[in-house]
């Protein structure tokens, strides 16, 4: 079942990259995306992007998980 990311438009097959750059910036500043972030580490798992910069940088970045 797909999931829908909050504020992004449709765009380029590199966006993945932008957008991963967007979600760490925000994370950073404190917001809350770690769900988002999730969904995108999902989505780049799943079309077979994980040798990306983008997958990498957001992996990193990745929630850990509650005790």
């Amino acid at each position: 079942m797909a999931r829908a990311y909050t504020d992004v438009s449709e765009g380029d097959p590199g966006d993945e990259e932008e957008l991963a750059r967007g979600l760490i910036a925000r994370k950073q500043r404190g917001e809350h995306v770690d769900g988002d972030i999730l969904i995108l580490l999902d989505d780049l798992e799943r079309v077979g992007l994980t040798e990306t910069e983008a997958y990498r940088a957001l992996d990193a970045h990745r929630p850990q998980s509650e005790p």
